[in-house]
């Protein structure tokens, strides 16, 4: 049974699988939105098919730059976070991925696939337990059960890719609006691993791009793994340490951001996005030394270097725009 509780729906009603009827009203309504979603992203630029009517409702997200962040999602799983993809294929972001693990755009994998494809009335999630009350998951029923092979597939067109796109996409619309409103009240549920956001929908606070980046990278608590010491996050033997991508999941979350932002703010048009405003260039001192941490990280007389140190010490983005503006204020 899966620990989630939907929304403000009963549990238990949660439990019964709908009638077959139902289903194929469901199923009917799915269809037209499927063609619908076909239709919106044939010939449209990468970046322009995400969060369009008619997709997956009720995402709990409060990120003001959804176009930007999935661009630089992509381009961090799939393009080594070159935007635009640095390859002499066109298909190389389209057809990234060993067949096995995560494929496509966005990297996805198995796993993911499936706990996002239960948003769909009917389909079981691992465990048995149905969110078929849980409104605004219908469109979540054209995910098909062999999408991952669909994402490894090799592509030879552009029309093709646009397709794997577009199917990445709902895949990860449908995953976002499981985990953004029913991570339950187990001991990995929502006290721990509840949204960064302000502002809240059925008693959760909203997913930051900060949030769903790091989500994307180490699952359903991956925005809170340096908060909770890494508990709730995936660690050995499942998810050994790599120090090429930041080390245990705190850094491995904490560098994926760090990349993710970076893409992001190159983006033009996305400069604006609050994420990419820069922290406050602090002088060093008279000995060349940012006071704060009593060694030299300065950058042409200005301590740009530890705002790089602040980041590996793994501060969250709120703790470490607190850190800076009270620094300021005192100096």
């Amino acid at each position: 049974m899966c620990d989630l509780i939907c929304d403000k729906y009963d549990w238990q009603q949660s439990l019964q699988p709908p009638a077959s009827p139902q289903l194929k009203k469901i199923l009917n309504a799915v269809d037209s939105q499927m063609t619908a979603q076909k239709e919106r992203t044939t010939n449209k630029p990468i970046g322009e098919t995400h969060g369009k009517p008619d997709d997956v409702d009720g995402i709990n997200r409060c990120c003001d730059c959804m176009d930007c962040l999935m661009q630089a999602i992509m381009a961090v799983e799939s393009c080594g976070g070159a935007i635009p993809c640095d390859s002499d294929d066109p298909m190389y972001d389209c057809n990234a991925g060993d067949g096995e693990g995560g494929c496509g755009h966005y990297q996805i994998f198995a796993d993911y696939i499936t706990d996002a494809r239960c948003m769909c009335p009917g389909i079981a999630c691992p465990g048995g337990g149905f969110l078929n009350c849980c409104p605004g998951g219908e469109a979540c029923c054209g995910i098909p059960e062999d999408a991952h092979d669909t994402l490894c597939n090799e592509c030879t067109t552009e029309a093709c890719c646009q397709e794997k796109k577009a199917l990445a996409e709902l895949i990860m619309d449908c995953w976002f609006r499981r985990y953004s409103r029913n991570q339950g009240s187990g001991n990995c549920g929502k006290d721990k691993c509840d949204g960064h956001g302000a502002t809240e929908m059925d008693g959760h606070n909203c997913l930051t791009c900060s949030d769903i980046a790091k989500m994307h990278k180490e699952g359903r608590c991956g925005h809170r793994c340096c908060e909770n010491n890494n508990e709730c996050c995936c660690n050995p033997p499942t998810c050994p340490d790599n120090p090429a991508e930041g080390g245990d999941a705190c850094g491995r979350a904490t560098q994926y951001w760090d990349r993710v932002k970076s893409a992001m703010c190159s983006i033009p048009g996305c400069s604006n996005c609050s994420d990419c405003e820069p922290y406050p260039h602090t002088p060093c001192n008279k000995d060349g030394d940012c006071a704060m941490h009593g060694k030299n990280c300065c950058n042409e007389g200005y301590c740009v270097e530890c705002i790089q140190f602040e980041k590996s010490i793994r501060r969250s983005d709120k703790e470490r725009q607190d850190f800076w503006e009270d620094y300021i204020n005192k100096n």
